[in-house]
């Protein structure tokens, strides 16, 4: 799902991404960046604590990883999100 043309506030965000988890029914959810990793698990925590493992949110399992716009200003973070995804892709693997 592309959030850029939603509304950041906490309740609009999650409520939507719960409504698109109830009807997708997704294995995995990927959330890139910060703000919107904290706003849907209701965290303070930094990305660099919130990424690189699952979590369970609304019995689908989510992981957080760098926002897209921090791998264009350092390309050196581009391994952090390559391990996340190697791990949605395990995970998307083994419910096959």
């Amino acid at each position: 799902l592309d959030t850029t043309t939603w509304s950041l506030d906490h309740l609009n965000l999650k409520t939507k991404l719960i409504d698109y988890i109830s009807i997708y029914k997704p294995t995995v959810v990927l959330v890139f960046g910060e703000k919107i990793s904290q706003i849907i698990l209701d965290s303070s925590e930094s990305i660099s604590n919130l990424r690189g493992n699952f979590v369970n949110f609304c019995a689908t399992k989510l992981m957080c990883t760098l926002d897209l716009t921090l791998l264009i200003k350092d390309a050196s973070k581009k391994k952090l999100v390559w391990n996340d995804i190697k791990k949605v892709n395990k995970e998307v693997e083994n419910e096959k």
